[in-house]
């Protein structure tokens, strides 16, 4: 058996708050510590409360803080590879460690930098010896900035230890969908289409789980639209919560957009979704398309798409079984443990 490398995680967050980042930061500790010596340093709220994870509280001199640590445990740990959580956190620590350099290719962060920071991006991504996007999306991106290998490991997902088994409510479908309320969650492009499922006929009923500058607009779309009996905003959730959610709906959905340069790398909540059995209506966009199966997603492009998708998982159960079935097997094809032997490959093959 080859020996355990030592690893050392440094991410610019950790849960909480709940984000694709920082859980990406988290299950990539916990997955590779079943097969070597990792540890962790990120922002968060609050103390993680898992071995190894060291926390910096958030605040303005938050990213000098995470440096200052990263680099304590860089010299204390001496590792043999430097997992960095986007190009930005490897920058200050890169040239003080040693041993390989990995680093974590997400999506916006790569397109956002301009002049001397694109520079500095670039020099950082140069001077890695691997580099790891999220998506073949963040693959292409990356891959026109940097000459380093590129391996495309995706997020995974933590399977639930209890799948109820689905029966579709007297209330109609009941659709969830979680993100954050701005633009690039297409949040008022699904508010639209439940009003065209409606218009329809279809007894459908949204809940949208996340908070952000755009709840006053979308809190008007819905009174707009006439949806205030059948959508709700529940504000941030926690992770419990937000899985309760997930547990109780029919189906989920997510109408993301491209807004200049924010944009889905992934989409872990899709694979969220699936992984409680729950039929998809999705746009892709981004890295999206890894984050469904052919068959366990409805792909649309409008809100008419959308309220047509609706319709069809209202009207026909069978269909939405199917979707079920395949996404809760898509995304045991997905799971952390399955995405963490995949990373732990490719920081054995740069320490080699």
């Amino acid at each position: 058996m080859p020996p355990q490398p030592r690893v050392v995680i440094v991410s610019p967050g950790l849960p909480p708050p709940p984000g694709g980042l920082q859980q990406l930061a988290l299950d990539a500790h916990v997955g590779l510590a079943q097969h070597a010596d990792v540890t962790t340093v990120g922002i968060a709220a609050r103390p993680v409360g898992i071995d190894g994870v060291h926390t910096v509280s958030p605040g303005r001199t938050a990213p000098l803080r995470l440096t200052a640590a990263a680099l304590k445990l860089v010299r204390a740990n001496s590792p043999d590879v430097l997992l960095s959580v986007t190009w930005k956190v490897a920058t200050p620590t890169q040239p003080f460690h040693k041993g390989a350099s990995v680093i974590y290719a997400l999506g916006a962060e790569l397109v956002r930098p301009t002049g001397a920071m694109r520079r500095l991006r670039d020099r950082t991504l140069n001077g890695a010896d691997a580099i790891v996007a999220i998506s073949r999306y963040s693959a292409e991106l990356v891959s026109t900035m940097t000459q380093t290998p590129v391996s495309v490991v995706s997020p995974g997902v933590v399977l639930p230890k209890h799948r109820a088994a689905r029966a579709r409510s007297h209330e109609g479908l009941r659709v969830v969908s979680v993100g954050a309320l701005v633009p690039r969650k297409g949040h008022r492009r699904l508010l639209e289409a439940v009003a065209h499922a409606r218009a329809q006929h279809a007894d459908v009923r949204l809940t949208i789980v996340g908070e952000g500058p755009m709840r006053p607009e979308l809190q008007h779309a819905i009174t707009k639209l006439g949806l205030t009996d059948v959508a709700w905003l529940t504000g941030r959730l926690t992770a419990e919560e937000r899985d309760r959610h997930y547990r109780s709906a029919d189906a989920f959905a997510l109408l993301g957009e491209r807004q200049g340069d924010e944009f889905e790398g992934f989409g872990i909540v899709l694979l969220e979704a699936a992984s409680y059995g729950l039929p998809i209506i999705t746009t892709l966009t981004g890295g999206t398309a890894d984050a469904v199966a052919d068959d366990n997603a409805l792909t649309v492009s409008s809100a008419e798409e959308a309220g047509d998708a609706l319709v069809l998982l209202a009207e026909d159960p069978v269909r939405a079984d199917a979707l079920s079935e395949a996404g809760v097997a898509f995304a045991e094809r997905c799971s952390v443990e399955r995405r963490a032997e995949d990373l732990l490959a490719i920081l054995r093959a740069v320490t080699r």
